[in-house]
């Protein structure tokens, strides 16, 4: 399992309280184990999130969905987990768009 730990912020500075929900796809992980697709929710409270996830095998990824209701915010995001023994953040899992032509 990877985590991911960070602080999320508001534009003006200030912690978010937010949630965060992580829908799963099924997945084998690189051991051979058999990943149910699921989904869950995180509170980020004061900002800060904490969740520990798979890491994901090519071609797969974690959709994210963040609310933020004191700003009426929401934002999705694709996830790709890689194998960490360090806490990760956001940036570090975020899946990087591919821009200009091949």
């Amino acid at each position: 399992m990877t985590r991911i730990t960070d602080t999320l912020y508001n534009a003006n500075g200030t912690t978010a309280d937010a949630t965060v929900s992580v829908k799963s796809p099924r997945f084998t992980a690189a051991d051979g184990r058999s990943i149910a697709q699921n989904s869950m929710t995180i509170k980020a409270t004061n900002g800060a999130f904490t969740v520990q996830l798979e890491p994901t095998p090519p071609g797969v990824h974690y959709d994210i969905q963040f609310q933020v209701p004191a700003t009426g915010s929401n934002w999705s995001e694709r996830w790709v987990i890689p194998e960490s023994e360090k806490p990760l953040k956001f940036e570090d899992v975020q899946e990087k768009k591919k821009t200009g032509s091949a």
